[in-house]
């Protein structure tokens, strides 16, 4: 149920938001579409290709150098087909030779072959130079147009992108939010009809959410006041408290709060709009008091040491399977209680145990006996210093500082040790 409410929540949140940025303020819009459109008609107008940058540039640069590529081309045709003796012919009438002499000694025929061909390649070229000369020719007309287009694109690109292809999409883009503000109108209703369907489900599973959670604080409430009598505490009281809040952009249901402690109560049924977080219809809180005639308060403002670490030992051993937490830490659990409480303490916390790590620091014997691993604490001064070493027991060395917890090194509180040991089944085999 509570994934389910979740998904439902982060959904009208993107209507919600959707529905805000369309219904923004009509000058907003209208202003926002005018600018847009004016944008799409000017990149529109000015008739965009992603290459035509490249080839003018090209282009000016030669209308730039026509005089010249003009007279570099002459030089060129000059050099191939001018003078008493061109290079063109040379190299025809050498190839000519060449081709004698390869009849009468084959060895010259790929020699041969290849003046052919460099004085078909010089004749190619000299036709080329001819023709290129001619047509270079000097445009200041032309080379202002292109001068005046590159400049518009420039500018293009200062306003939309830096290539042009980035303009081209930039007008892409803006045609789209364009048809989105011009057809806000319409879009807006639609979002609005969805976001009364999803209120409409999430009051009905919120709903479902809410009853289960009512039923779990009930069972939960009932057990934490077991365990707390176990523990010694049998005046301590603990309470779930379900409150839900108004909000203007909530749903329609009953406005209730309530406070859950080991039997069923009735709920408000004061209908008003009721405000949801992604986790469900009303903020859960858990409230207790270790005093008799003392009021219920939030539990981090309520116990203290020992009773704080009694509370979550009974919390964390009831919702155990449920909570990923990895590691548990109890301190001063043992502060307060005797002998007969502080086995249902240590069977309590190695119950803990099966589903998580849990590190207890703990001066009684009773409860250190349903440990797995035993780990033994001292200070001692080395040089200057004090220095803390934690040192893990073996068997033997288990039973002796548990000896000591119980009352000295004695036979007796060796075999009370051991006895406690086996009682709690915990004891390790080296």
């Amino acid at each position: 149920l509570r994934g389910d409410f979740v998904g439902l929540v982060a959904e009208i949140r993107r209507v919600r938001e959707e529905i805000e940025s369309l219904t923004l303020g009509e000058r907003e819009r209208l202003r926002r579409i005018e600018q847009l459109q004016f944008e799409v008609d000017e990149i529109d107008g000015a008739q965009l290709s992603p290459v035509e940058e490249d080839e003018l540039a090209e282009e000016r640069t030669r209308l730039a150098n026509a005089e010249q590529l003009a007279s570099l081309a002459q030089a060129v045709f000059e050099s191939l087909e001018e003078g008493e003796v061109s290079a063109v012919d040379a190299t025809g009438r050498a190839a000519e030779s060449l081709g004698q002499l390869a009849r009468i000694d084959p060895r010259l025929e790929e020699r041969a072959e290849t003046l052919a061909r460099l004085q078909d390649e010089l004749s190619d070229a000299s036709r080329e130079m001819r023709a290129y000369r001619d047509e270079v020719e000097y445009n200041p007309v032309r080379l202002e147009q292109i001068e005046e287009r590159l400049a518009r694109l420039g500018n293009l690109k200062r306003k939309y992108g830096s290539t042009i292809q980035e303009v081209i999409d930039y007008a892409v883009k803006a045609r789209a939010d364009l048809d989105s503000l011009s057809s806000g109108e319409e879009r807006n209703e639609e979002l609005t009809r969805h976001e009364q369907e999803l209120l409409a489900e999430i009051a009905g599973v919120g709903e479902q959410l809410s009853t289960r959670r009512r039923e779990a604080a009930l069972e939960l409430a009932r057990a934490v006041a077991v365990g707390l009598g176990e523990l010694g505490m049998e005046r301590a009281q603990f309470a779930v408290r379900l409150r839900r809040q108004t909000a203007e952009d909530g749903v329609d249901l009953a406005l209730a709060e309530q406070e859950v402690l080991g039997e069923a109560q009735d709920i408000s049924e004061t209908i008003s709009p009721v405000g949801f977080e992604r986790d469900g219809l009303e903020k859960v809180e858990f409230l207790a008091t270790m005093n008799l005639g003392e009021d219920l308060r939030p539990l981090a403002r309520v116990a203290s040491g020992g009773e704080t670490s009694r509370l979550m030992l009974v919390l964390k051993s009831i919702i155990g399977a449920a909570d990923a937490t990895p590691t548990l830490v109890f301190d001063e659990v043992d502060a307060g209680i005797g002998g007969r409480t502080a086995l249902v303490v240590g069977r309590r916390l190695r119950e803990l145990g099966v589903h998580h790590q849990v590190i207890c620091i703990s001066h009684l014997a009773q409860i250190a006996a349903f440990s797995d691993t035993h780990l033994s604490v001292t200070k001692e001064i080395v040089g200057e210093r004090t220095v803390a070493r934690v040192v893990e027991l073996g068997a033997d060395e288990r039973v002796v500082e548990m000896a000591q917890m119980i009352g000295g090194p004695s036979d007796a509180s060796v075999a009370a040790a051991r006895e406690l040991i086996a009682s709690a089944g915990s004891g390790r085999q080296e």
